[in-house]
């Protein structure tokens, strides 16, 4: 992976819902109260998922589409299924892993999405039980 794959931000388009394909209007950014450690940071959210996010739409909850910021962004992070370096992140205090680290598309394109370290999906764990060892880790940039 080199610097030329790394996406650029703020993202030049708006990216669209993974799940429903719709496009955000709007660029929000973080109350400035945030606890989480991202107080301020840019990101787009599909209000149509994020109004079903109980009905089963994904795991992602309340329609999250990504940061447009480069932080978690680094050429050493898995590739996603875009081609491009995986965004590595920190899981919510209130989540099944919390403070954990996960790396996911950075641009909301794909459903690229590992909690190991070595950047292994849940599929390829499967496919591949003979890959590397799945650790699950503490994220370095947070």
């Amino acid at each position: 992976m080199n610097e030329a794959q790394l996406p650029q931000f703020p993202l030049a388009e708006t990216p669209r819902c993974r799940r429903c394909d719709w496009e955000p209007r709007y660029r929000n950014k973080v109350s400035e109260n945030n606890r989480n450690g991202n107080a301020g940071r840019p990101y787009y959210k599909c209000i149509r998922c994020e109004g079903r996010a109980g009905q089963g739409v994904g795991y992602h909850l309340k329609g999250w589409t990504t940061w447009d910021d480069d932080r978690g962004m680094d050429v050493r992070n898995p590739e996603c299924y875009c081609g491009t370096a995986s965004r590595q992140d920190k899981a919510g205090a209130h989540t099944s892993i919390p403070n954990l680290g996960f790396c996911t598309c950075a641009t909301g394109r794909c459903n690229y999405y590992s909690a190991a370290k070595n950047g292994q999906t849940v599929e390829q764990r499967v496919e591949n039980p003979e890959m590397a060892e799945y650790r699950q880790f503490r994220p370095w940039l947070l």
